[in-house]
């Protein structure tokens, strides 16, 4: 969910706020997955820690690019150029995809 509310946004790098409610969104509408908490920033920190500790046992190059950003007060989040289209392809075969389904919510959220 991490990295499919990462690529349902407009913008290089999304807040966590952005990004925590993208992933409530996406729990929501997949009730099956068993999601029952609502995402808080805490639990970005662990999507991305755990993703990150994956891709280094593997030896493969970390794909999100995040940092404090003063201006936003917040952390911003992005998947790196080269691997955007190929998590949207993977999100949107797993049926992550809610960016339609939330519309106008979604864009003033932001």
């Amino acid at each position: 969910m991490f990295l499919a509310s990462l690529v349902q946004v407009d913008v290089e790098s999304a807040t966590s706020e952005t990004v925590t409610f993208l992933m409530n969104e996406i729990a929501n509408r997949r009730p099956s997955d068993g999601i029952d908490e609502k995402i808080i920033g805490r639990t970005i920190g662990g999507a991305r820690s755990g993703l990150r500790k994956r891709l280094i046992a593997l030896k493969k190059e970390d794909i999100i690019e995040s940092s404090r950003k003063p201006s936003e007060r917040d952390y911003v989040y992005g998947i790196k150029g080269d691997y955007k289209q190929i998590v949207l392809d993977l999100v949107k075969e797993k049926g992550l995809w809610v960016k339609e389904e939330i519309g106008s919510r979604f864009m003033d959220s932001r």
